[in-house]
């Protein structure tokens, strides 16, 4: 494993449990920031949660897009399609064995279960059918790594302050403009708000393939296109490898502030949240444990 190490940012601020730092994603780091009660049920406490369709959706569109850019780009629209369903009816069967009552599956407002079932079903297919029409007339392709292989779904194992970090880059594309760049292809409807999943894509490239990236952006299903291009040089790295270790130590201490906001609304922990009526976690040390 390589490492990044912050040596202009003190060690300040830790706290009691001196234990390992723990292997951190950016899932779990954004999930944190996002709502401490909500990492806790999903990742400490393991708290059952009902299934959603959209998890269904953007699993099979990510399965299939990385077929079709593992092919060369050879396959048709209508063998990528193929994949999809092929991935959309493993995830479904899935959800089906957590919860056979598609009734009790967790939507956006009013929608029938059902309905959104089949809605994002077919927001899937459209996605996949757009991606591969985006591509082919986009002028980028897809890096290759140092093995040869298709810059796609590329696994990164670093180290960020002491902290490692896993995770995966959705892919690594050549613009024909801007050179480098990382992407993550997202299926939902909401424009992330920060560039942050991307920066650490940078940071990883840098320590595992000694390669700069400058540029970075998220393709959105939504839109059957790429957001403009984040500039990833405005963010320190050192800041944010910092970040990851401020997180690992509050979350070893078990620090798990809520935060209530829009994000509620998909929660799936929203029955066991305090703020709505749930009970309290009644917590123990983790010494204790």
């Amino acid at each position: 494993m390589r490492t990044l190490n912050s040596t202009s940012i003190g060690r300040r601020g830790r706290m009691a449990n001196m234990s390992r730092p723990r292997r951190r994603s950016h899932s779990q780091f954004s999930q944190y920031k996002r709502c401490g009660h909500e990492y806790e049920h999903s990742r400490v406490l393991r708290t059952p949660q009902a299934p959603a369709a959209w998890f269904a959706q953007g699993t099979a569109v990510h399965a299939a897009i990385e077929q079709f850019e593992k092919s060369a780009r050879t396959l048709t629209k209508v063998q990528a399609v193929d994949a999809y369903v092929a991935a959309w009816a493993d995830e479904q069967e899935k959800m089906f064995k957590v919860e056979p009552d598609v009734n009790r599956w967790r939507v956006i407002g009013r929608k029938r279960p059902s309905k959104d079932l089949e809605d994002r079903y077919l927001e899937g297919h459209r996605q996949v059918v757009g991606y591969v029409d985006y591509v082919k007339s986009s002028g980028e392709t897809v890096w290759s790594l140092p093995d040869g292989k298709p810059a796609v779904e590329v696994e990164f194992n670093v180290e960020l302050d002491g902290v490692p970090v896993l995770g995966y880059i959705d892919q690594i594309i050549e613009h024909p403009d801007l050179g480098l760049m990382v992407r993550d292809i997202k299926t939902g409807t909401k424009l992330p708000t920060d560039p942050l999943q991307l920066v650490l894509y940078k940071m990883a490239m840098k320590i595992q393939f000694d390669v700069d990236v400058q540029y970075g952006d998220y393709w959105m299903g939504k839109n059957l296109a790429p957001t403009d291009p984040y500039w990833l040089g405005n963010v320190d790295a050192a800041w944010l490898a910092d970040q990851y270790r401020q997180m690992d130590i509050a979350e070893r201490n078990g620090v798990y502030l809520a935060n209530p906001g829009d994000h509620c609304r998909v929660c799936g922990f929203k029955g066991q949240c305090f703020i709505f009526g749930g009970k309290v976690v009644a917590r123990q040390s983790e010494e204790s444990q």
